[in-house]
């Protein structure tokens, strides 16, 4: 059986007293593209930087391919593009790859060319001062792929760019799978369900769900209702429908919506009309749900329930 790339166990991390993580455990398989997501100050940005070793955990352990995360061995399997790239001014986007080759003890500079055109920099001579904030991203993707890494960490690296920006920008982590392990925080589901073929949910620093998108989309596969009129009806036939797992139900002025999770989402969007018509309800709009209102789900403070708040 192949090395995980990560293998996180039972780690927590303490600020005064306040955990940013807590009994944290997963672990990821070699050659994935997983998203890291979760609200603000859910513990993303110190599960990074216990990865890169540059703070060190309360209790529990991080090994990257088999090595302790920090330590130079982790180290020289990892590749980094911070949310806000830096890079020396005066150097061109050339000079910066060599000098990051140089200090990585790589003397074989053959990649330079290739990765500067693969980001949309080549022939570009200006000083790193003169560059876009986008290209400032371009040019950190570049610097993290030139090592060859066999894990890659990005934090959000698309918040620069524009869209032909983030097009290239997907193409080529989707290029990676399979070839590296990729660990991607994003606040971005589409572009989470656009690269990745799994995800990490966390919230208030603990692991909410760790699956791939298609089970993560399968297990809350369901649909959004706008409804008016006798709902209470409605409802009931809802719950005792064979193919509704959940019915939650949330009431604004005149209208209701109603968010179901289901067991069979063609046979729900073949009974439900009939079943809306047979209670005398009104419908305003329908809607699948997507992974956006799956995560929402998850990391509710307060989850839904009959009559409750998102």
């Amino acid at each position: 059986m192949a090395e995980p790339a990560l293998a996180i166990r039972g780690l927590s991390k303490f600020y005064s007293t306040t955990a940013a993580l807590r009994d944290f455990s997963v672990t990821v398989n070699d050659g994935d593209v997983c998203a890291l997501v979760g609200p603000n100050g859910a513990g993303k940005t110190t599960l990074i930087n216990l990865l890169l070793g540059l703070t060190h955990p309360d209790s529990g352990s991080i090994a990257i391919y088999g090595h302790r995360a920090g330590s130079i061995s982790a180290r020289r399997h990892v590749g980094f593009l911070p949310d806000v790239p830096s890079f020396p001014g005066w150097m061109t986007a050339e000079e910066v790859l060599r000098l990051f080759l140089d200090l990585s003890g790589k003397s074989d500079h053959s990649v330079v060319h290739p990765l500067l055109d693969a980001v949309g920099l080549s022939g570009n001579s200006r000083p790193v001062r003169q560059f876009s904030r986008g290209m400032k991203q371009r040019l950190g993707l570049a610097q993290a792929l030139a090592g060859s890494p066999r894990l890659l960490v990005l934090d959000e690296p698309t918040s620069a760019l524009d869209p032909s920006g983030r097009r290239l920008f997907h193409e080529i982590i989707r290029s990676l799978r399979g070839r590296a392990t990729v660990l991607y925080s994003t606040h971005s589901l589409m572009e989470a369900e656009s690269v990745c073929s799994s995800t990490i949910i966390v919230h208030e620093g603990q692991l909410i769900r760790h699956a791939t998108l298609d089970e993560l989309i399968h297990e809350g596969q369901g649909l959004i209702v706008d409804v008016t009129g006798p709902v209470e009806a409605l409802v009931d036939r809802l719950r005792s429908a064979h193919w509704v797992r959940s019915v939650a139900t949330k009431s604004d002025y005149s209208r209701t919506r109603i968010f179901l999770t289901v067991t069979d989402l063609p046979t729900a969007q073949h009974d439900l009309l009939p079943l809306i018509i047979d209670t005398g309800a009104l419908l305003y709009s329908l809607e699948p749900r997507g992974l956006e209102d799956i995560f929402l789900e998850f990391t509710a403070s307060e989850t839904l329930s009959n009559g409750g708040t998102p």
